[in-house]
């Protein structure tokens, strides 16, 4: 079976769905669905385009929490830099972001990170972020840090 970034981010939106999550607004690999695209914009690029902004692959929310989840068919490391940023220096920009395109106030949910792979060594995985390996199946690693359902 060959797997594609489309085919893990549609079996990744679907795990989620399945379990309980609600899925806010995404970006597959090279195109769109029926969700809205989030986009945290560099405040200093004034020109049209997204020259130094992130976009987010999937966002998904269960109760107080909110996953945010980058999608590739293997690790990459950029993927971990990206979400630590967004988390971090960018947590204004991205909490400006949702609240514009969903109406949605998460200044006092929790943010949850994760990535969601079909190839992947579990040692690279951070553990602070939340991890699903995507097949035939989907084994989630540091499933520990997700909500009870």
């Amino acid at each position: 079976m060959h797997i594609d970034e489309s085919f893990v981010y549609f079996k990744t939106k679907q795990y989620l769905s399945d379990n309980g999550w609600t899925i806010l607004a995404g970006e597959p690999a090279g195109g769109s669905d029926e969700l809205p695209r989030i986009e945290i914009r560099n405040p200093g690029f004034r020109d049209k385009g997204s020259k130094g902004s992130y976009k987010i692959d999937l966002i998904s929310q269960k109760g107080d929490v909110i996953l945010l989840t980058e999608i590739k068919v293997t690790y990459s490391h950029s993927d971990i830099t990206k979400l630590n940023d967004i988390t971090s220096t960018k947590n204004a920009q991205l909490i400006a972001a949702l609240k514009e395109r969903l109406d949605l106030d998460i200044s006092l949910k929790k943010i949850i990170k994760s990535l969601s792979l079909n190839n992947l060594k579990s040692s690279r995985i951070p553990y602070d972020f939340v991890c699903f390996k995507v097949g035939e199946t989907i084994e989630v690693i540091n499933q520990h840090l997700l909500p009870k359902d």
